[in-house]
């Protein structure tokens, strides 16, 4: 069993994500290269919506333009959920978490509707991975150490124990929309995308609806 391994799991997943933001930040300053970075709610849907619940998502994207009309984009995302009580209840679990996390590749096609305002249609395909932890409240040590004054002691704090996990890996589908809004001659836009995520994960397929807010960095179309 292992205490903080929910919490190290975060840790890497995020460390890799800002890493990936700023290779794509480079990529920007390329003609034709876009980023952007989005955030909002995970939904899930289908069966595993009895078993997992609504969270959080977190969306990377790169993009290289073809011309004004279409692109080719790659994202990573983390969508971290929760396990429903209905399922806590049925393995006598106190707690649980789950995340999806994908890595994928599709194109996007651009409809102006007014000026500085646009609408999109986009869909990918690639990895993704689906782990589930079931955890405990616990307590851990933790040692105090002040850059000036060197070691201070230790100290407890709260922390989850995690009772068992489980990961599984897949192949994966997805497809949505969004609409963009220019931030006057700064190349950035505002957008908010609604996209649907399906991966052959076993031995149940998962489902998941984000809804994301973000910004975007675009180059010329």
């Amino acid at each position: 069993m292992n205490c903080f391994a929910s919490d190290r799991w975060i840790r890497t997943t995020l460390a890799g994500s800002f890493v990936l933001l700023w290779a794509a930040t480079a990529l920007a300053q390329q003609p034709n290269w876009n980023v952007e970075v989005a955030s909002g709610v995970a939904t899930t849907a289908g069966d595993i919506s009895n078993r997992l619940t609504k969270g959080y998502a977190i969306d990377f994207g790169a993009g290289y333009e073809i011309n004004r009309t279409f692109e080719l984009d790659g994202h990573f995302t983390f969508n971290g959920l929760d396990v429903s009580d209905q399922a806590l209840q049925a393995l006598q679990m106190p707690n649980g978490n789950a995340s999806l996390v994908s890595l994928t590749v599709g194109p996007k096609i651009h409809f102006p509707i007014a000026n500085g305002v646009g609408a999109y249609v986009t869909g990918g395909a690639g990895w993704y991975r689906r782990r589930v932890e079931f955890t405990q409240p616990t307590v851990g040590l933790i040692d105090i150490v002040d850059p000036w004054w060197g070691y201070l002691g230790s100290a407890i704090v709260p922390a989850n124990q995690v009772l068992g996990s489980i990961s599984d890996n897949a192949w994966g589908v997805n497809g949505g929309g969004g609409v963009s809004v220019a931030l006057g001659e700064s190349g950035a836009e505002l957008f908010a995308e609604v996209r649907y995520h399906y991966a052959h994960t076993a031995p149940t397929t998962t489902s998941i609806v984000p809804i994301t807010f973000g910004l975007r960095f675009a180059g010329h179309r």
